[in-house]
């Protein structure tokens, strides 16, 4: 990664975001927490590990994470953050060197909200951290208006998979959004 020249990047947040890098490369995650400090944005802590990102995203609850998918331990930063939004509901974006079909095919089954290829550039970083964050809030507001609806919504996949199930239909159906 580059330096941040601040002179190109003066778009601050309008609120302080929280967020948690998950990296194992020392002198990456640093030179991120910088560039994100530098934004405006709030660095809670690094992880270097799946189990460390998992616990420390569920101690602190970050406004967003930030995950390398190559890491070191049994789990990959997919599984992480795969079991970070399920648990959780904190959005992701991956930060990877990794942009082979395998790895993509991968990391696009857990439905990021975003994925960043490094080097990272400030600028990019931004972008995509302030387009995830809107995603979220958007997806957050359809979650409440299906959950206030009273007849029962289930809402599926295209593979006919359960995706959602609000109060109604779990009473109809006598299933849980989480067993669905």
């Amino acid at each position: 990664m580059r330096a941040l020249d601040t002179a190109q990047v003066s778009f601050p947040p309008s609120e302080t975001i929280q967020i948690l890098i998950v990296e194992d490369e020392y002198i990456i995650a640093a030179n991120l927490q910088e560039n994100l400090e530098t934004l405006g944005y709030d660095v809670l802590g690094i992880a270097s590990s799946a189990t460390e990102a998992i616990a420390t995203a569920g101690a602190l609850r970050p406004d967003l994470v930030l995950m390398d998918i190559r890491l070191q331990g049994e789990m990959d930063g997919v599984e992480a953050a795969e079991q970070i939004w399920t648990q959780l509901q904190i959005p992701v974006i991956y930060v990877t060197g990794h942009s082979d079909k395998s790895t993509l095919d991968r990391a696009k089954i857990t439905c990021p909200f975003g994925y960043i290829l490094k080097p990272v550039k400030s600028k990019e970083l931004y972008v995509a951290i302030e387009t995830a964050l809107s995603h979220y809030e958007r997806e957050q507001l359809l979650t409440t208006v299906l959950r206030s609806i009273g007849d029962g919504m289930i809402v599926t996949n295209t593979q006919g998979c359960i995706l959602f199930l609000n109060r109604s239909a779990e009473l109809l159906t006598g299933w849980q959004q989480a067993d669905a």
